[in-house]
């Protein structure tokens, strides 16, 4: 081998050592000499077998640096073309290369015998079928390129359903395709060609070579791309030749082995590591010593920092995953046509299917309700995270077997860097359910079996005190009066629990039919008067709406006054009055009922329709009531299409609004009556037609 010539150091690639930055320099100047190689001693019969093949066409990547390719020169070049000429000097041969064809075209060529063998290739099953292979000579690992503001890739499986752009016949194409059929490909040229497809945004990421990626990043300035994770494949790069020439095999692996490290260690660096020019100058030298040293620091402390991050990130990955993998609900994601990518081990438990049977499939397989959830419009922007819509439901999931059973589900929507997706939490509320349905029996059964002594009771009481007259002394009227009273409170608070059994239950009925308003409330004052007696409070109609009609169950409504009306007689100051007025609408009627009490404490208001509670605790055994009686009101109206609300405050006391749809009008044959004044004298006063 030739004298080794004077260099100059021209530039790094992006993975060259900080060791090797400061320790290189030191022995780039160096003169040896050595004999050339002699051939390789042959065997007669292996002599034969190289004279038989004469010249050996080769098929070679023209477009694949740094490993091999031809340069616009029509010079063979690259690692692969060094130790092509090693062997070459080894066997005493001569490589018929073949510098035309694109790389599929070269593959091809190889299968029809059109050319003899491979310089640099890596083994597939599909090329097994045509050609027998060396040893690898050449070992490089096979990555992810995404865009650099891209998601962390945690290996080819983190890709799917997403478009990858691998170069055509490479043994890339054939292993993704192999074992990951789902995949959407983008086939390219070459991997310049592939790395363009996702900087441009044509695919989500590029499988490929590392050291011919960093290549072709660097040398082309594609500045928006990053290696985002490692496959499980690696580029085991040997030469290969064509099924029928099998005696070449051992002959070229006899010449590979001859290769020195030495001799691949400067492959190796003047490919991969460092490129070189002709002449020697110290200056430039110098300077990279300097800049090597500032390099060498930075990069210790960047790497302190990207180490610290890293684990941090690593930490909470793990407390993340920790979290996914223990937690008792269901959490299930999917994309915007429902496929499932992930779903935790308590999912697994809940449906009976494994991951590998869940992931992949539909979700509406599993929870069929969430059709209607999956199909979402992505408004976020790249780079963003967008919280588009987030839902509960009580919905039926589908076990291995196909039993359905209950399940709390909350689904939210995401758009996360331009990309739809759906991430659920659901629970299995079989238990809850049952035990709902025997509280609902439990409580229903009792609430029957307390209201018929106390119906027999009641009775009783008032058969003794109609019956009895003036030969029950004074003192037990007075006792048989409260026990009366109590057990009419008693009564209404089994009512109240049977009525809210029923509507949670479902299983309230409301028998529709068309209701004379004005009838309506006046019937409501009347039955709901003696209760405003006793308290010293009157029932006052100020305008009642003669021709409104609404349809509903009279029955139900009816008890929606009576919960308002006694709230306000319960609430009001002595001798004052409770109002009532209409207001009739196109499409709807509103029965209002003012007070003039103290009014709703404003910390009470936004408890109002829950159960089981009463504007002043301390109030409860004075002004008696169960609690329930508001939460009874609202749902009856809401089952009518309705709305209950009010106005409150301490010195204009509380007006209900009881908001019905309208149904047409009463009959109009007193529509022509004298308006009738009506109200208190130092309020408003509505004018209306009573009719007789």
């Amino acid at each position: 081998m030739r004298k080794s010539q004077l260099c100059k150091f021209v530039s790094f690639v992006d993975w060259l050592s900080p060791a090797a930055l400061l320790f290189f320099p030191l022995f780039l100047f160096s003169a040896a000499s050595a004999q050339e190689i002699e051939t390789l001693s042959l065997s007669s019969a292996e002599r034969a077998v190289l004279e038989k093949h004469g010249k050996i066409r080769l098929a070679v990547d023209i477009d694949w640096a740094p490993f091999e390719f031809v340069d616009s020169e029509k010079v063979y070049r690259g690692m692969a073309a060094e130790y092509i000429a090693l062997v070459e000097k080894r066997l005493g041969i001569s490589f018929d290369v073949d510098k035309e064809r694109p790389w599929p075209k070269m593959v091809k060529a190889v299968e029809n015998r059109d050319l003899d063998a491979f310089s640099l290739v890596v083994r597939t099953p599909q090329r097994d079928a045509f050609v027998n292979f060396t040893k690898p000579y050449i070992s490089f690992p096979m990555v992810i390129v995404t865009l650099d503001s891209g998601l962390y890739v945690d290996g080819v499986r983190d890709l799917r359903n997403r478009t990858v752009a691998v170069v055509k016949s490479y043994a890339s194409h054939d292993l993704i395709a192999k074992d990951y059929p789902d995949l959407k490909l983008h086939l390219a040229k070459n991997a310049r060609e592939g790395l363009e497809a996702v900087s441009h945004g044509q695919a989500d990421a590029f499988i490929g070579n590392l050291a011919v990626a960093s290549q072709v990043m660097r040398e082309f300035g594609v500045t928006n791309l990053k290696i985002s994770g490692q496959t499980e494949y690696r580029f085991e790069l040997a030469m290969a030749v064509r099924k029928d020439w099998p005696a070449l095999i051992p002959i070229l692996q006899k010449a590979l082995d001859s290769i020195t490290d030495e001799e691949r260690d400067a492959i190796y660096n003047q490919w991969i590591r460092v490129k070189f020019e002709e002449t020697v100058d110290y200056r430039i030298i110098l300077s990279v010593l300097g800049v090597g040293t500032i390099i060498v620091l930075i990069t210790l402390f960047w790497n302190r920092r990207l180490k610290r991050e890293v684990e941090q990130r690593k930490a909470a990955e793990n407390h993340i995953r920790a979290l996914f993998n223990n937690v008792v609900d269901g959490i299930v994601s999917f994309d915007e046509n429902g496929v499932i990518n992930r779903i935790n081990p308590a999912g697994e438990r809940i449906f009976d299917f494994s991951k590998d049977e869940i992931v992949g499939e539909n979700v509406v397989k599993f929870i069929p309700a969430a059709k209607e959830c999956v199909l979402i419009d992505a408004g976020a922007g790249p780079g963003e995270s967008e919280l588009e819509k987030s839902i509960s439901m009580e919905v039926e999931g589908r076990h291995k077997d196909g039993t359905e059973f209950p399940l709390d589900f909350a689904i939210s929507k995401l758009s996360v860097q331009g990309t739809s997706m759906s991430v659920g939490i659901f629970r299995d509320i079989t238990d809850r359910k049952e035990v709902e349905r025997l509280k609902s029996e439990f409580v229903s059964t009792v609430s029957h079996e307390l209201r018929t002594p106390l119906t027999s009771i009641k009775g009783s009481l008032g058969l003794i005190t109609q019956g009895a007259g003036d030969q029950i002394p004074d003192q037990w009227k007075s006792m048989i009066d409260i026990a009366y009273r109590n057990s009419d409170r008693l009564t209404l608070l089994v009512n109240d629990i049977l009525d809210i059994e029923k509507l949670d239950a479902g299983l309230m009925t409301f028998e529709m039919a068309p209701i004379s308003i004005r009838e309506f409330i006046e019937e409501a004052v009347e039955t709901n008067k003696g209760y405003g007696e006793e308290r010293k409070i009157g029932m006052k109609i100020v305008s009642s709406a003669p021709l409104a009609m609404v349809e509903g169950d009279r029955n139900r409504l009816m008890q929606v006054m009576a919960n308002i009306l006694s709230n306000a007689a319960k609430f009001s100051p002595e001798n004052t009055d409770v109002e009532l007025w209409v207001e009739a609408r196109d499409d709807s009627v509103i029965i209002c009922i003012k007070d003039y009490g103290p009014g709703i404490p404003e910390e009470f208001q936004s408890k109002l329709y829950d159960r089981f509670t009463q504007a002043d605790s301390s109030n409860t055994r004075v002004k008696g009531g169960t609690g329930l009686g508001m939460s009874i009101t609202k749902t009856i109206v809401e089952a009518h299409s309705g709305d209950l609300r009010f106005e409150t405050g301490p010195n204009i006391g509380t007006t209900f609004f009881v908001e019905l749809p309208a149904s047409g009008r009463a009959d109009q044959s007193n529509s022509d009556a004298e308006p009738t004044k009506l109200g208190r004298e130092d309020d408003h006063v509505m004018e209306v037609a009573l009719g007789d």
